[in-house]
């Protein structure tokens, strides 16, 4: 060998922009390289990674002519539910006598085989099959499979007789499938097999899937089942177990260190740019030690009706499986997987939390090259609360009504709603949630805003009053309020609230905040939307703009399917936008965007000059970079740039599998 509610973040803004360095000072938690925790230590999936070759880091994995690619895999016995997702390796028969026996002929030992497994007296052999799952796809040529070398049976025969006289191969890329399930060409068929160990060499090609399907009567028993290849694999997975930092935390930035590695006369060489690798680093943070929910069926005695309820893990596992309910994403406790982070990029997901997962997808292009990571470090803090939320409306009205409102569907929020550029005055509240003296509470208050802001007041206390900020700092898209000499803390667990002069002119646009303590130099922590003010009722800290600055110019705009499912399946692939723009008699800029729920730009899905008319625009579920996207809810962001000004629609969608 070759060396799963994720609190509601908005559109357009992310959590990324929390502090800048200045304020930051932080613990480690380290990954790989020289560090007490390696890869190997928090691994839960590990689909063609290479952790072997070189101490403390992980790769792509490679193979050699001479490499059983077979023996390098983990292998169980036992059909997986999800064959798409990409694993561990898994082999199962159609056997109705069920048997991990059959693992041996894949155990890397010649003297071990399926003995009697398949050799039953009377037992008709044609028809049996036996399926390979590679995990992942991998570079193959040849393969070749036979039975124990060495030894007689009982009656003296010799093992090397009991081969497979007729067969059939087929395999699958692991890319095409057919409602989920692997779609297989045929490979080759062998109508006579005259030898003992069967060999055949093909092209080179990338192969997950192997079926190998007996066509004789005769008994038989494999040994050892095995395949080559030559080059890196295309794609490598690494998933990690739950992480417990072991305290709820704030989390800073993420950085690795990588290498691009290229195949040079046997020996790797590092390039001196990415080549043709690349590397997509998720993360996920949670409130409790599982991102997964998991449900038992329950049939009620007298009506037979058939229920969920949530179970533990454990229990789970102890179920039988006609007892086995769904497994689904937690998205209380959870969040979704961000979209591939950059290295030092601040963590754009909910802290403060203890709990986090990685994902790291690694690709190449080219057979000869690999990518390696030798570390990653996460930068977190102690907060200065277990909590702070949100909420931002308009100061002259708090509670605004529904037919100017945008009401989320999931919490029947309404929005308070201005005209797209309108300079307007906003109040902005906070309420923390401090539960002992060893949270150090915070001084210093930070509000993004689209458009220049201007500080009016700071009021704090209950009932609120006005109180002299320690400094106030504004640039073109920050709001920087300190109150040093009035800190909120243990002792002092007061609202507070800022109000300032602004405008939006995106809708659904984020008021991201974030509160520190200037005294500790710590991480800061993000405000989170939630009830700040019991009498203010939007609960959010997104603005919406009002109808009427939307204007006529776009028209019928709809989202279809409002769930879709680009798995290939060729049912619900395709999200389709359709709209209407009238009134534009010459060719204007129009955008169709893809958002994930942090504000995050996933596709540019449209992005032209055009004129009026009825159109329709497609979205395959993919990134920028042809990556199918991971489930979750988007936002759809239609936007007309007219001689009058700028029209945005906005629909909410879902990607599922």
């Amino acid at each position: 060998m070759i060396g799963r509610a994720a609190s509601r973040i908005a559109l357009l803004v992310g959590w990324s922009m929390l502090l800048d360095s200045s304020h930051v000072s932080a613990d480690q938690w380290v990954l790989g390289g020289s560090s007490a925790t390696q890869w190997e230590d928090v691994v839960q999936v590990r689909a063609q990674i290479d952790d072997e070759s070189i101490p403390g880091s992980i790769q792509i994995r490679g193979f050699t002519p001479d490499d059983n690619i077979i023996s390098t895999l983990r292998w169980s016995y036992g059909k997986p539910n999800d064959l798409v997702s990409e694993g561990d390796a898994a082999l199962w028969d159609n056997t109705a006598f069920k048997s991990g026996e059959a693992l041996t002929i894949i155990d890397g030992d010649g003297a071990t085989s399926t003995q009697d497994l398949f050799k039953r007296a009377g037992v008709d052999q044609d028809g049996r099959a036996f399926v390979f799952d590679l995990g992942s796809r991998v570079p193959a040529d040849s393969l070749r499979f036979y039975p124990r070398q060495e030894g007689t049976a009982a009656n003296g025969r010799p093992f090397t007789e009991d081969f497979v006289r007729k067969h059939t191969v087929f395999v699958s890329d692991g890319v095409s499938y057919v409602n989920e399930q692997p779609l297989f060409s045929l490979l080759r068929d062998i109508p006579v097999n005259p030898n003992s160990v069967f060999s055949m060499k093909f092209p080179q090609q990338f192969i997950r899937f192997i079926r190998l399907r007996v066509g004789s009567r005769n008994p038989f028993e494999i040994a050892e089942f095995e395949l080559y290849g030559n080059g890196f694999v295309p794609r490598a997975t690494y998933v990690s177990k739950v992480i417990n930092l072991g305290s709820v935390s704030n989390y800073g930035t993420i950085s690795w260190a990588k290498r691009a590695l290229e195949l040079v006369d046997g020996e790797l060489a590092e390039l001196p740019d990415d080549g043709t690798t690349t590397v997509a680093v998720r993360m996920k943070t949670g409130l409790d030690d599982t991102p997964l929910v998991y449900y038992e069926r329950v049939i009620d005695e007298n009506t037979r009706a058939v229920s969920q309820v949530v179970v533990t893990e454990s229990k789970y596992k102890s179920l039988s499986s006609a007892k086995k309910g769904s497994i689904e994403e937690d998205t209380e406790n959870w969040s979704a997987w961000s979209l591939p982070l950059t290295s030092g990029e601040r963590i754009p997901l909910p802290s403060p939390r203890s709990f986090f997962q990685l994902q790291f997808v690694m690709e190449s292009q080219s057979v000869a090259q690999t990518v390696r990571i030798d570390s990653l470090v996460i930068e977190h803090s102690i907060p200065p609360a277990a909590a702070v939320v949100g909420e931002i409306s308009l100061a002259d009205d708090p509670n605004p009504l529904v037919k100017i409102g945008v009401i989320d569907k999931d919490d029947a929020v309404v929005l308070p709603s201005i005209d797209g550029g309108e300079e307007v005055l906003f109040a902005y509240d906070v309420r923390a949630t401090i539960l002992q003296p060893s949270e150090n509470g915070f001084d210093a208050l930070r509000i993004d805003t689209p458009t220049p802001a201007e500080f009016v007041e700071l009021q704090m206390g209950a009932p609120l009053q006005t109180v002299q900020p320690s400094s106030v700092t504004v640039t073109d898209n920050t709001l920087e309020i300190t109150f040093t000499d009035n800190r909120i803390d243990f002792d002092n667990n007061v609202p507070m609230r800022v109000l300032f002069r602004g405008s939006a002119v995106v809708f659904g646009t984020i008021f991201t905040g974030t509160v520190w303590d200037t005294q500790l130099d710590i991480l800061g922590q993000p405000v989170l939307e939630g009830d700040a003010n019991f009498d203010v009722s939007t609960n959010s800290l997104r603005v919406a703009l009002t109808q009427e600055s939307v204007g006529e110019i776009v028209r019928g705009v709809s989202f279809n399917p409002p769930v879709f499912t680009p798995n290939g399946d060729d049912i619900n692939d395709v999200l389709e936008v359709e709209y209407t723009v009238i009134q534009i008699s010459e060719p204007k800029p129009i955008r169709v965007m893809i958002f994930d729920i942090s504000g995050r730009l996933v596709r540019t899905v449209v992005d032209r000059e055009q004129i009026g008319g009825i159109y329709t625009e497609q979205w395959d579920g993919k990134d920028e970079e042809g990556n199918a996207v991971p489930p979750g809810n988007y936002m759809v962001v239609l936007e007309v740039k007219s001689g009058i000004g700028n029209f945005v629609r906005v629909g909410s969608i879902a990607v599922t599998y």
